[in-house]
């Protein structure tokens, strides 16, 4: 038997002729820690014929699909085939499978007859690009539209290495079920021209849609025909990803909307660093969790790219009362959430005596009781045969958070809903609201909850970094009309 794959991806791989049994799949070590943007190099003993090197023959799949990278012979080594990286790259923290068929065959027509198979897991770490030694690299891509609206035309700020390169710009949109995108829109037509790598300004003169965008920008040399590397949209040197959002209205002052601003005594560059470094912040990607990138932090944590009436409920001010809601108002969007259903004027009782917000202490009972239907707020778990009720999971640790929570709630006397609510609201008014805590004090709005920029990094009430953002989603969904009654005062975040 002669070796077919030397160690580039695989330890060793043969030709076997047809005549020998061999075994059904050779399995290969595991490999782990895998960067999101690997290009993976497949190095044979032998020259392969061409027709071997297709999309059929070489494979890297998920646990349910092909992912569909393109293949490719090396023009420098024709022992070697080239899986190029999916466009925007690997999830991280997910475990692929690449395959090699058996019917790769050498140049001198002898097949491979055994197929290969070998997982790999990518790491944790969501990256923002690539950066190939040797080739030029776009190391900011920044927006000049510092609030982008549907009547502007999107315009970026591009710097990279080098001294001349050429710029190709694509625009993802986000349809928010799991890291999917609609196809994309390229804003360049081909390469641009070679300009200056240090400062270029694009501009793309036509209208964009309202909607949560990816911008990608590939990078190559100036003298360069072809690119180093290469994935579904083009041949590149280096690529870079940033975040845009498009709103179609900014809000302002009116007699509804009362705006204010809260001054930090720290850069937003700085406080964006400080939370890439403490890994304290999380994006989901179809399922997997992964510490975000420098570029997804910021955009979720700038505050121009909110200013519309879906993203403004982040500054809503949760310490302060509001007037005009009623119970009936209320129970409409409570009818059907299981026993939170006609609680509307118990929210507003509880609401109004610690002085918090009443659509936000409806909202958050809503999501941490799955719509008030889950075990601990049936009162489904008894505790000394008594049945026990816990909306906003208070005491619910992880270790057995059913029994922790209803634990809580039978030493603090929550026998019936009304009796959850009424203490439920108590706690979070005194330990988080109005906690005499500083490191917990600047927390009344949702942004400065999930954020805390007054302690950056630290006491923050949820890692998911789109937390804040789709909470007021929510909100706008399902409690719009409510609060378009009310006068509300939100607080936007200033920094230095």
């Amino acid at each position: 038997m002669k070796r077919l794959l030397t160690a580039a991806v695989f330890v060793l791989l043969v030709f076997m002729p047809k005549t020998v049994q061999a075994v059904d799949v050779n399995v290969f070590p595991a490999k782990v820690d895998i960067d999101m943007n690997k290009e993976w190099k497949i190095t044979f003993s032998k020259a392969i014929d061409v027709a071997s090197i297709n999309s059929y023959n070489f494979k890297i799949m998920d646990n349910t699909r092909d992912v569909g990278v393109k293949v490719k012979a090396d023009k420098s080594n024709p022992k070697v085939v080239i899986l190029e990286l999916p466009t925007l790259g690997y999830v991280p923290g997910k475990t692929y499978t690449l395959s090699v068929s058996p019917d790769v065959k050498s140049q001198d027509g002898k097949a491979l007859n055994i197929p290969v198979n070998m997982n790999f897991t990518t790491n944790s770490a969501m990256a923002d690009g690539t950066n190939y030694n040797g080739l030029p690299v776009v190391y900011s891509c920044s927006m000049l539209n510092k609030i982008l609206t549907t009547s502007d035309k999107l315009s970026l700020n591009l710097k990279a290495s080098g001294d001349k390169v050429k710029y190709r710009i694509f625009l993802y949109k986000f349809n928010y079920t799991g890291y999917n995108f609609e196809k994309y829109k390229e804003l360049t037509t081909g390469y641009t021209s070679a300009v200056d790598a240090a400062d270029y300004n694009f501009q793309y003169n036509n209208s964009i849609d309202e909607g949560d965008y990816k911008v990608v920008v590939y990078v190559k040399g100036q003298s360069s025909v072809i690119g180093a590397n290469e994935d579904g949209n083009t041949d590149f040197d280096n690529y870079y990803t940033n975040y845009a959002r498009c709103i179609k209205n900014v809000i302002g002052n009116s007699n509804m909307q009362n705006i204010t601003y809260k001054n930090y005594s720290i850069g937003f560059d700085k406080i964006v660093n400080q939370q890439v470094a403490s890994n304290s912040s999380k994006y989901e990607i179809k399922t997997y969790w992964s510490d975000g990138s420098k570029n997804i932090i910021s955009y979720y944590m700038n505050p121009d790219n909110f200013m519309d009436d879906v993203g403004k409920y982040m500054f809503m001010k949760i310490d302060k009362t509001l007037d005009n809601v009623t119970a009936e108002d209320l129970n409409l969007v409570l009818k059907g959430k299981g026993t939170l259903e006609g609680m509307g004027q118990t929210f507003i009782d509880a609401a109004n005596k610690y002085k918090l917000n009443v659509v936000y202490i409806v909202y958050h009972a809503l999501h941490e009781s799955n719509n008030g239907k889950s075990n601990l707020a049936s009162g489904n778990i008894q505790v000394q045969g008594k049945s026990t009720y816990n909306f906003f999971g208070i005491g619910a640790y992880d270790s057995d958070p059913d029994k922790n929570g209803a634990k809580y709630a039978y030493d603090n006397g929550w026998f019936t809903p009304k009796d959850a609510l009424q203490g439920g609201i108590e706690f979070i008014a005194e330990k988080y609201i109005y906690s005499t805590n500083s490191a917990f004090s600047d927390r009344k709005t949702l942004y400065t909850m999930k954020w805390n920029p007054s302690y950056p990094a630290a006491y923050e009430y949820a890692t998911d970094v789109q937390w804040a953002y789709n909470i007021s989603k929510l909100i706008y969904n399902s409690f719009k009309q409510i609060l378009d009654k009310n006068n509300i005062i939100y607080e936007v975040p200033k920094f230095q």
